[in-house]
Parts: C-alpha cells; structure tokens; sequence
C-alpha cells in the first residue's frame, strides 16, 4: 500500500470517528474544512496544496464544495465534489434534493458546471452509523471495513436518479459508493501492462471511469485527462496569494481547491 492510500483511509476512519462523537453538531461545511486541514498537514510529505477561492454562498451556485486535481507533469483530471452528511438517526442524507429558489436541484448545477469544465462530478459522503447494517462493499484492495467508508464517493449521474426518484437513503446510496481512498488507491481497474498504474492521475482516471461511471476509458480519457490551468500551476508553486486568488474566482467556481502533485518527496 503506497504511503498516500494510507493516509486516506486514515483520514476516512479519522472523519467516522469525529462524526461518532459530534454528527449532532458538526455542520457539512465544517466537516469539509476540517478535511481540508487534514491534508493540509500533508503538504510537506505527498505535495498537497489548498486553497479556499468563494465564499460558502458563492459556492452554492455551481453545486460544487471542492474541486481537486489530481495531476502528473502537465497534465491530470479534475473532480468537483458535492459534499452531504449522513444523519446518523434517520440513516438518510436529508439534504441530498437540495434545491435553490429557482427550484433546479444542486445536483444538475454540480453535472452541468463540471461538464463546463471537462471535471468530473461526484458526491462526498460523510458517513457514520452505530448498530450493524448490510454493507455491499465495492473495494477490490481491501477488506471491508465501515470505518472507510467515513468519507465515501459516487458518481453524481447515480445520485441524481435517486434524487428523481425521491430516495435518499443510506442502504439505496451505499449501492453506487466506494471508499473515498479508491481514488489513490485502486490498481484493479488499469490492465497489469500499462503504465498508467504509476502515474496516480490515470490510475485514478480508470477507476473512476469503469468503477463509479461504468464508460469506456479511451473517450473518457480524451474527455477528463487535461493539461493543468494556470490557477493550478500557482498553487504548485505557492504563487496564489488573497490578492490574485480575487482574480480566479469566477474560473474556479468552488469554495476550496486542493491539487495532489504525483511525484516522489
């Protein structure tokens, strides 16, 4: 298990255990920040970088809590997540039809600006649950457990036809979701001969394509697989200060931007 995978089902068990003592009074917002400090403290040793662009009501028109780059060299994929939490008690995401007063559901805002931007759209699931429940476990590396599911991720195409459909339960969305370390974990979906099981961007391209959105990997990697804007490029190189982020607000078009540089430290 490379050290980056680790750290992300650290993470995910670290966000299960948070939620069992405070899932009555940690709002989604605060859970997303709290995430995002986390792998602050990556920075150093995996190259991770963030940066906050919007306010939590600007970030509301695209539907989008956090974008996140996943990049080698010049290039890499580009995933806009929406982030719901779980209400341990009812065990549904009670704000998965969130709708703005023009009544068009967060969920197509989050689709339709993601495609804007050739990005992906998936949910982020904050997850914790007491008592046993069936657990239809997707992770192909490893063995199940609940605690890495405290942080979980689906494809939001999925959820938008449980939305259509008024369901929001925790048994009908753990059907499409994956623990969220698949993203820098997962080798099973990449043949055994090609290089892109090294390069974590198209590693992770695979799984996500095959895994969460069951498509064809040759149109969705001339689709996602891009070369890296320049507001990313400044992150790398700690160039984005309050003054210039000013400038890439309407660009980014999301509350946070985290970019996870696949190269050796």
């Amino acid at each position: 298990m490379n050290g980056l995978c680790e750290e992300f089902q650290k993470l995910s068990a670290k966000g299960w255990d948070m939620l069992a003592k405070g899932h009555h009074i940690l709002s989604e917002p605060t859970i997303t920040e709290l995430l995002l400090l986390d792998l602050l403290e990556l920075e150093d040793k995996y190259s991770i970088h963030t940066r906050k662009f919007n306010s939590y009501e600007e970030g509301t028109i695209t539907g989008a809590d956090w974008e996140l780059w996943l990049i080698h060299d010049k290039g890499g994929i580009c995933i806009r997540f929406q982030a719901k939490k779980l209400d341990s008690i009812t065990l549904r995401y009670e704000e998965l039809d969130y709708s703005n007063i023009k009544s068009k559901f967060q969920v197509d805002r989050l689709i339709e600006d993601a495609k804007r931007k050739n990005a992906i759209p998936l949910y982020l699931f904050y997850n914790y649950w007491s008592g046993k429940i069936h657990i239809p476990w997707k992770c192909r590396s490893f063995s199940e457990d609940k605690k890495l599911l405290g942080y979980a991720i689906a494809d939001a195409h999925k959820i938008k036809k449980f939305i259509e459909s008024k369901i929001k339960n925790l048994s009908n969305i753990l059907t499409v979701s994956y623990p969220w370390h698949c993203l820098v974990c997962c080798e099973g979906y990449v043949d055994s001969t090609s290089i892109d099981k090294l390069i974590l961007p198209k590693k992770s391209l695979h799984f996500i394509v095959k895994a969460l959105m069951r498509r064809d990997i040759k149109s969705s990697n001339q689709e996602f697989y891009q070369k890296i804007p320049d507001y990313v490029q400044m992150m790398l190189h700690h160039d984005i200060n309050d003054k210039n982020a000013e400038i890439y607000k309407e660009k980014v078009n999301a509350r946070y931007v985290t970019v996870v540089e696949d190269k050796k430290k």
